[in-house]
């Protein structure tokens, strides 16, 4: 494969924690879609969701593959 537009360059964020982290300081309701929201509001193209112990953050997970 032949790259002809150089170099690009992405923003990514590989230490993410969602609502669902013992430390998070929002944790409403739509704290998943006001993040996904953030991210892609940003140009954020990659991330690592990092909560310590839990699984619950899943629904991030969904939001962020609906993009």
């Amino acid at each position: 494969m032949k790259n002809t537009r150089g170099s690009e360059w992405h923003k990514w964020d590989l230490h993410l924690h969602t609502a669902s982290s013992y430390d998070s300081h929002y944790k409403g309701k739509d704290a998943d879609e006001l993040l996904c929201k953030a991210l892609k509001d940003n140009d954020i193209s990659a991330v690592a969701i990092t909560d310590p112990v839990s699984y619950t953050h899943l629904r991030a997970h969904e939001t962020l593959a609906n993009l």
